[in-house]
């Protein structure tokens, strides 16, 4: 063997050397878990412009805790994966918080996608593995984004309380990925598209207080699926 060969032995004998010293030192079987934003998973209507993170630690071990974290928000899923906050990047963060962490990443706007990862460091100051991947995406967020407008019977019947059937024909050109639809009603209402219901909610959108607001209740076609989809 060549003088050279033993250098390149000697050089991938030190990369696996590393390696096994990282993953020695990485705590076995733990790691984030169960993100939420404002409390919910993977929310689809965000109406906050800093939502608050949080997550569990899931360990084998007892006595384990988190002595740091590093939060890393992306606008991409590949992003994400490739570890570039474009977002977000909080960097190691020293705390035991795991509730109510403020986004504080770029300016946020109504209908983007956000998608977040978070790794702790445990009491020997060693980082865990990245939680699974998570998502949330913003809601509405300025008046000028609303754009929808109340439809109905144009002279309701007040002896009449049988439930109004409204329809609207479209077409679109292509295969979504994704359809999003915002509803609401002044009562309560059940959607449909090509004659299958959408979502599971009943008496949607649940009570309401109609001197004051109208809840919305974001719904997504049962027929489209995929994070990288068109809306």
């Amino acid at each position: 063997m060549t003088s050279r060969s033993y250098l390149v032995a000697i050089c991938i004998a030190l990369v696996l050397l590393v390696t096994v010293e990282v993953d020695a030192q990485r705590p076995a079987g733990t790691r984030p878990s169960n993100l939420r934003v404002e409390y919910l998973l993977e929310p689809m209507s965000i109406d906050t412009v800093e939502p608050r993170l949080s997550w569990i630690i899931e360990s084998g071990v007892r006595g384990r805790k988190q002595t740091a974290y590093q939060i890393i928000v992306s606008g991409s899923p590949a992003n994400l994966t490739a570890g570039k906050g474009d977002l977000w990047d909080t960097g190691k963060v020293v705390s035991s918080n795991t509730i109510q962490i403020a986004y504080q990443g770029k300016p946020l706007k109504s209908r983007q996608d956000c998608y977040w990862k978070v790794r702790v460091w445990d009491e020997k100051d060693y980082p865990t593995a990245w939680s699974p991947a998570n998502r949330w995406k913003m809601g509405l967020l300025e008046p000028s984004d609303w754009a929808a407008k109340w439809i109905g019977d144009k002279e309701p019947s007040v002896t009449d309380t049988s439930a109004t059937m409204l329809r609207r024909e479209f077409s679109i050109t292509g295969k979504p990925g994704r359809a999003i639809i915002y509803a609401s009603a002044l009562g309560v209402y059940e959607l449909r598209i090509n004659g299958s219901r959408v979502g599971d909610q009943l008496l949607a959108p649940e009570f309401t207080d109609y001197h004051t607001r109208t809840n919305i209740r974001f719904m997504m076609s049962p027929r489209c699926s995929g994070p990288a989809g068109i809306q």
